[in-house]
């Protein structure tokens, strides 16, 4: 395990925390002074610790973490900016029987993602209810 910072106007302004298993790097935890986020830097630690780690012959891969549920095209764009691919992930829902045949179907996906719609100004949390209304229709 290995940790990184960046230092802006002589303020922490971000760290990463990696583990390193074999030729792989797992990045751990990335976080970020908001009042230091002009200077972009986790753009800056990513490049500039991976760029080092892969000169030096240490690493073959990085891992940055699974895809995000609810998508956050923020953070897609980031990753996708750094470099990073995305790979498909798997998602599965155990329901208790009863709850089961009511959480299949357009129907259960269309009104999840009405709740969310009318309710996610005051609930912000009901947008995690997108993997579920996914899963509803699949």
């Amino acid at each position: 395990m290995s940790a990184w910072g960046c230092r802006v106007e002589g303020q922490l302004a971000a760290f990463l925390l990696l583990w390193q298993q074999a030729r792989t790097v797992h990045g751990l935890a990335l976080q970020w002074n908001p009042a230091l986020a002009w200077a972009h830097p986790t753009h800056c630690l990513y490049d500039g610790v991976l760029n080092g780690l892969f000169h030096h012959g240490e690493i073959d891969a990085v891992v940055a973490g699974r895809q995000t549920l609810p998508p956050r095209p923020d953070l897609d764009r980031f990753k996708r900016h750094a470099g990073f691919l995305p790979e498909p992930i798997g998602v599965q829902v155990i329901a208790h029987p009863l709850l089961a045949p009511w959480l299949r179907g357009e129907g259960t996906a269309k009104l999840l993602r009405r709740l969310m719609r009318l309710g996610s100004r005051r609930w912000p949390t009901l947008a995690y209810l997108e993997p579920l209304a996914r899963i509803c229709e699949q």
